[in-house]
């Protein structure tokens, strides 16, 4: 039995690699939150958990972010997605905060 040569043992990986790297470009896209819906809703949270925070401890109310998403529409995965989204680059989540203090700020005002 004979070694194929090395070039086109070369080209073989090749062709495997490109192939494989095709398929994941054709994985569906996870739904992604637009950017003010994101923001609207991590301020829900954040005033949520603020709300939580300020309550006695032996009150029985417990931070219920689902109960924050299904308000807004949203489910956890798309939740999720958006964040791990954000996670890719640190400056989105700059962009984002900025947005979100802003929000937060014309918020206090009213």
């Amino acid at each position: 039995m004979s070694r194929p040569p090395t070039r086109i043992t070369y080209l073989i990986i090749l062709a495997a690699t490109l192939t494989l790297a095709s398929c994941e470009k054709q994985r569906p896209q996870e739904k992604l939150l637009e950017a003010e819906r994101f923001t609207q809703i991590y301020i829900a949270l954040l005033e949520e958990g603020i709300k939580l925070k300020n309550l006695s401890p032996d009150s029985a109310h417990v931070f219920d972010g689902e109960a924050i998403l299904s308000t807004f529409g949203v489910s956890q995965e798309e939740f999720r997605a958006t964040v791990r989204f954000y996670n890719e680059d640190l400056t989105k989540w700059k962009e984002f905060f900025s947005a979100v203090v802003k929000q937060a700020e014309l918020k206090q005002e009213k």
